[in-house]
């Protein structure tokens, strides 16, 4: 039987990814300190905020598509540079979203079941940004932009 930790993790990501996550997510807690490391997605490279918002990093997402849109209007090369390196950056958004919201459950919910079931409601996906994004990029390259 998996651990409290392990059904969390496993609960918040809610895919089959979680095997991923779960090196990347001990990366980020390497010797019990928190800290960046580089973790390669290509989800989060192709999709870029996009990614962010599948993972349900709302704010995170919202606002890495306004700073790329802003920076590819003005300065495109800084925008390269930022898309080509979210497929190694934007996993630890999702991890520190995972970090904040377990922190907040943990001191809310004392019973393990519940804390699950609340990783369950409050992590996983948004299946819906896949079409979403599908549609977005056959516009853009319908349009020729």
């Amino acid at each position: 039987m998996e651990n409290y930790e392990d059904r969390a993790l496993r609960a918040f990501i809610g895919t089959s990814k979680y095997e991923w996550y779960k090196r990347a997510f001990a990366k980020y807690e390497k010797d019990g300190e928190e800290k960046f490391a580089w973790n390669w997605s290509w989800w989060a490279f192709l999709a870029n905020g996009w990614y962010l918002i599948y993972r349900k990093a709302y704010l995170e997402g919202i606002a890495y598509i306004f700073l790329m849109t802003m920076l590819n209007n003005d300065f495109p090369i800084v925008a390269l540079i930022l898309g080509i390196g979210s497929g190694g950056v934007l996993p630890y958004f999702v991890y520190r979203r995972y970090k904040f919201l377990k922190l907040d459950i943990e001191e809310k919910v004392k019973d393990e079941d519940k804390r699950i079931q609340l990783f369950e409601k409050f992590g996983g996906v948004n299946q819906w940004v896949i079409w979403f994004f599908v549609f977005m990029l056959t516009l853009t390259l319908l349009s020729g932009q």
